[in-house]
């Protein structure tokens, strides 16, 4: 053990290893902030060779000259910390003062997107899918593309996380034994539209559930991961979740997935459809199906270029952001089942557009802020009374 550790990799990485335990977090942390920074292998390549060759020109240039300037080491050991002292003062300062400017920014997005949640400007974001137009919005992202990250579903109790296989419904709008029934199930992508059906829930006296489980589509085609315990988990929610939908006879499920869902061993998109019809079909317990057509994949964050670019040159062309077919939108045309479908809305002209009407649509590549995915709730509630008329 002696002589492997006494070669030279070894010993190089040991003379640095203090070095580059302060830089990867760093680095770790800023790269997605990077403009037009990706989270592919050669972006991740590129960060663990940065992190090593920063390490040993901090510990060849910063290190080792610091550790041997004459000022310091022939002083008595006061002084040196003294100057220390002096030096975290001045970290501090400047932390202290970049907090300061960048924490009163994130106050006035923070309460200029309250505002605008709590009263929506006309034609806001999905909203111009009705033919509207409001000239007020046209220089308008909100939220801030600095805050627009944050911009998530509240609501952590209502979602599972990946390795988890317990149901965690949560429920909303009316308690009256005889209100309407629905439900919103469905991956991360379900989620994302939480808070609009809570509201449309409490308008229009639905008695709403929820079932979200992270990267689970409700449907009976297995899907695919790195992670057995993930694989494994998806299979076990699902089971729970057929015996649950069954049990609860709700009128109307909404449901939606993830189109790039990953599954084993289907090289068509047919045993996919076909996973969905049968989910449906064997899970639902006779309610009717509305079916939420996905949104774009954007690649990467579009926050990120517009803190340094303009709407248009943040666009990205439809066919990069949309998948050929989504499948869950093939099964319920198959069934007849109506199907609530963004896409001209999102990708209007051949590009699909990070803001729309004022409204910052992303909160990371594939995510939609909750501000947009509440613009969109008028589309839903008006589907679900309709087919709720059909019971």
């Amino acid at each position: 053990m002696g002589r492997l550790l006494s070669i030279w990799p070894m010993r190089f990485l040991g003379d640095i290893s203090y070095s580059l335990y302060l830089w990867h977090w760093p680095l770790i942390f800023i790269a997605p902030f990077i403009i037009g920074w990706g989270l592919g292998t050669a972006n991740r390549i590129a960060l663990f060779v940065g992190c090593f060759l920063l390490a040993w020109l901090t510990k060849r240039f910063v290190e080792d000259p610091m550790r041997r300037l004459p000022a310091l080491v022939n002083r008595k050991p006061r002084f040196t910390f003294g100057w220390m002292a002096v030096a975290f003062g001045v970290v501090g300062l400047l932390i202290a003062g970049i907090f300061t400017v960048q924490y009163a920014k994130y106050q006035a997005a923070e309460a200029e997107l309250a505002q605008v949640q709590a009263h929506p400007p006309f034609c806001f974001g999905a909203q111009v899918a009705t033919g509207c137009q409001n000239p007020d919005l046209t220089d308008e992202i909100i939220p801030d593309p600095g805050f627009g990250n944050a911009d998530a579903p509240n609501r952590p109790e209502c979602f599972v996380q990946l390795n988890n296989s317990n149901l965690q419904p949560c429920t909303f709008g009316s308690d009256d034994p005889n209100a309407p029934r629905v439900a919103l199930v469905g991956d991360s992508h379900g989620y994302q539209y939480i808070n609009a059906f809570a509201a449309l829930a409490a308008k229009n006296g639905w008695a709403l559930t929820t079932y979200f489980k992270g990267a689970c589509p409700w449907t009976t085609a297995p899907v695919s991961g790195a992670d057995p315990a993930f694989v494994a988990s998806c299979t076990s929610y699902r089971a729970k979740l057929a015996e649950e939908l069954n049990k609860q006879h709700y009128q109307v499920i909404v449901t939606t997935a993830f189109a790039g869902t990953e599954y084993v061993g289907i090289d068509t998109p047919q045993p996919i459809i076909d996973g969905f019809v049968q989910a449906w079909a064997d899970q639902s317990g006779g309610a009717r199906i509305v079916a939420i057509a996905d949104n774009p994949d954007m690649k990467d964050d579009p926050n990120k270029c517009l803190r340094a670019h303009s709407v248009d040159d943040c666009a990205v062309a439809r066919d990069e952001a949309l998948v050929g077919i989504d499948p869950l939108v093939v099964a319920a045309h198959s069934k007849d089942y109506p199907v609530i479908d963004f896409s001209d809305v999102f990708c209007p002209n051949g590009y699909c557009l990070p803001v729309i009407s004022g409204a910052d649509v992303y909160r990371d590549a594939d995510h939609l802020t909750a501000t947009f995915a509440n613009t969109m709730g008028y589309a839903f509630g008006a589907t679900v009374n309709t087919e709720l008329g059909r019971r």
